[in-house]
């Protein structure tokens, strides 16, 4: 027997007055009995927001209307004379972290420095009684390295001093949410988390010297060489880095069905950069060499990670990396400096400092050109004298 359509449902009447989230009323018709309700959201005794509903007898529909109305301007106003508590830096970083940490790749950082805040400050202290000489406290118990935070299993976690470039990152991230708070996140009532900024205008920390080190050439040969023999893992990463001029992580999270190695390309998987977007850049012809010597040594035949894990399904952690970057920069007799893979983007960003900047942006991943330009490029002595002998009071001169 064919089954039977289903009867259209009756539309039942419905009216809403308010503001979504501030003072949203609702006046209806029960799908069944046609009696008239109000409905609106309003904290309990606990605080905990419930729906009530309220029965409208002996009304009409344009009676129900009005009512709405009426109680959606009173909520209002109730909310707007209402005192408010106070707004701790525990609730202001919790619903920030929970609602609008925007970037994956600074949620650590985020949580760190909230960290630090709680163990400079307080949890408990009322947002609103900031001031600047808070944050000039904080800098200084900062840069010294006096402020013990709690980890996430509640462990003390002891500072360390630190330079300002770490200062410039934690204090971005403050004013971020303070603006946020001012500007985006409204409470219960309507009203701005924040009125004002209780900090107002301060001055961020910049780093004057700033630490950017970059590897000769002669340097990156003699690290191959011996991470061969330290770590073939290593060997290969770092010449990805070096060819490619991409992090680490990216080159870390590479497929073999990422690689052609018959068209000689990479592509970069939009979900797996910094940058959020997908592109095909090509390869050099001695990466193309060492990732034909790698598959042959493992003898791969599918797909899979290009660095794939024992213990997971993921690739091997980023740690493993840096381990081996320590041991080969020790084989090779050579200073530690603590940049490790990024010096080879640096090297590659300065190789390419003459070539047009939107075709060295799309090599290396680089969202926002101008950041190749200002903060990876670094002109060395011989390209700085090859510019200054095209002037042609030296071509006179020669």
């Amino acid at each position: 027997m064919p089954r039977q359509a289903k009867t259209a449902r009756r539309k039942r009447w419905a009216y809403s007055a308010g503001a979504r989230g501030v003072n949203r009323v609702r006046a209806f018709a029960h799908a069944k009995t046609g009696a008239l309700y109000l409905e609106w959201k309003a904290p309990d005794a606990e605080g905990i927001v419930r729906t009530v509903r309220e029965p409208l007898t002996d009304c009409s529909q344009d009676e129900a209307t009005a009512a709405a109305d009426r109680k959606a301007v009173a909520i209002r106003a109730a909310g707007a004379s209402a005192p408010r508590g106070p707004l701790t830096l525990g609730m202001l970083f919790d619903m920030y972290l929970r609602e609008a940490n925007p970037d994956r790749t600074t949620v650590k950082h985020n949580e760190r420095a909230t960290a630090l805040f709680y163990g400079c400050w307080g949890r408990e202290r009322n947002v609103v009684t900031l001031s600047p000489s808070d944050i000039k406290h904080y800098i200084r118990e900062r840069r010294a390295g006096r402020i013990v935070r709690l980890d996430k299993k509640g462990m003390p976690v002891a500072g360390k001093p630190v330079r300002d470039r770490v200062l410039e990152e934690d204090l971005t991230f403050l004013r971020t949410v303070i603006r946020w708070a001012t500007r985006e996140k409204k409470d219960g009532n309507g009203r701005w988390l924040l009125d004002s900024d209780p900090v107002g205008a301060f001055d961020i920390p910049r780093e004057k010297d700033v630490r950017r080190p970059m590897l000769p050439v002669g340097e990156v040969e003699r690290m191959l060489e011996k991470a061969l023999v330290v770590d073939r893992r290593v060997w290969l990463a770092l010449t990805l880095c070096h060819e490619t001029g991409r992090r680490l992580n990216s080159v870390r999270m590479l497929r073999w069905s990422d690689l052609d190695l018959t068209a000689q390309t990479i592509r970069w998987v939009g979900e797996r950069q910094k940058n959020g977007e997908t592109s095909v850049t090509p390869m050099t012809a001695a990466l193309v060499a060492a990732l034909k010597q790698e598959r042959r040594a493992r003898a791969v035949i599918s797909d899979g990670w290009l660095f794939p894990s024992s213990r997971s399904e993921e690739p091997i952690h980023r740690k493993v990396f840096y381990n081996g970057w320590a041991a080969v920069r020790t084989a090779c007799g050579l200073e530690l400096i603590g940049a490790a893979f990024h010096t080879q983007r640096r090297s590659m960003a300065s190789d390419f400092s003459t070539a047009p900047l939107a075709v060295v942006a799309e090599i290396g991943g680089w969202k926002h050109p101008e950041v190749a330009l200002k903060v990876y490029q670094q002109p060395n002595l011989e390209q700085q004298r090859s510019v200054l002998g095209q002037r042609e009071f030296y071509k006179k001169r020669a």
